[in-house]
């Protein structure tokens, strides 16, 4: 009895903390589509790479807290980007199924996840 009134509360203070972190990530999902449409002009390369460092983050921070709620631990699905140049890890980072995944994943969350 007691372990299934935790497990509740921990549902409801995730529920809690969802709903801004939705909010979040609809923000962040516009602001990244943004800066993709603004590559052509350059001056989205370093407003993206400050975007996908934001989706990164909101992407680890949900998988911990799923981790948390399920008791397993999930792995960040990155490739690693080593390079000097401003382009390359640019380009290696939207290559990365993993980046295009968070994106995809900011949008059902911050659209989906506010309604429900």
């Amino acid at each position: 009895m007691r372990e299934q009134l935790i497990h509740r509360w921990r549902l409801l203070v995730w529920a809690l903390v969802a709903i801004p972190l939705g909010a979040l990530s609809l923000a962040a999902f516009v602001f990244t589509v943004t800066d993709v449409a603004l590559i052509s002009v350059w001056i989205g390369i370093p407003m993206l790479g400050k975007d996908i460092a934001v989706t990164r983050w909101l992407a680890d921070l949900h998988r911990r807290y799923a981790a948390g709620l399920r008791g397993v631990v999930v792995e960040r699905p990155y490739l690693n980007t080593a390079s000097d140049n401003l382009l390359t890890r640019t380009r290696a980072v939207l290559a990365d199924p993993a980046t295009r995944r968070d994106v995809r994943w900011l949008f059902v969350n911050g659209s989906l996840g506010l309604v429900l």
